[in-house]
């Protein structure tokens, strides 16, 4: 079967439903199979209004943030947001406002109930009244990043402070070489050492 031009109108029935149900199954059947789907998924799957409350959640966000889904449905969204994050949350939930709206890949911070912030990332669609959401907890990606910066930038201020060193010796140009030598070495010693654990 070819696909339709562009000129040919596609019939409604003919396009897959992503919540189809299989043949034979009732109404009462496949309403189970979507609730279950919504309570024992990992991901925090969630509805929110556009004056930034939840209206709905799954219970993958009480074990995610620590609270339950009735004390995060009765308070404002912006109350557990980081507050560096709450402006700009803020304005992507009321883009939404009166036309449909998607975002993809939004991180922001919420509190847990133990003090603590947990990174969330974000994929959701508005509807113009809706959001629907769903979002995966990525705080352990998040730490090992900033760990990774942080490294970065000591070892960056670490050469600069001997460039600065070497710049005050009086034969500048064999401390250079030196510290040329003795980085390399360490480097293939590394990776000597490296190879030969493997």
């Amino acid at each position: 079967m070819r696909p339709p031009t562009s000129s040919e109108a596609v019939p409604l029935t003919a396009v897959p439903h992503a919540a189809s149900r299989p043949q034979g199954e009732g109404e009462a059947e496949h309403a189970t199979r979507i609730r279950r789907l919504f309570e024992m998924t990992s991901d925090l799957l969630a509805t929110i209004s556009l004056d930034g409350r939840f209206t709905l959640l799954n219970p993958a966000w009480e074990q995610a943030l620590g609270w339950s889904r009735e004390e995060l449905t009765a308070r404002p969204m912006h109350e557990l947001i980081h507050p560096d994050d709450v402006e700009q949350t803020l304005a992507l939930v009321l883009a939404g406002s009166r036309h449909p709206a998607h975002l993809e890949n939004f991180t922001n911070r919420y509190r847990h109930r133990d003090g603590s912030w947990r990174w969330l990332l974000w994929s959701a669609r508005c509807d113009g009244d809706t959001w629907y959401a769903a979002a995966k907890d990525v705080t352990d990606r998040e730490a090992v990043a900033l760990l990774a910066h942080r490294l970065v930038n000591r070892m960056f201020h670490h050469l600069a402070t001997r460039l600065k060193l070497a710049a005050t010796e009086p034969d500048a140009e064999a401390y250079l070489a030196a510290l040329a030598s003795s980085s390399t070495w360490t480097a293939s010693r590394r990776s000597t050492t490296t190879s030969a654990t493997r």
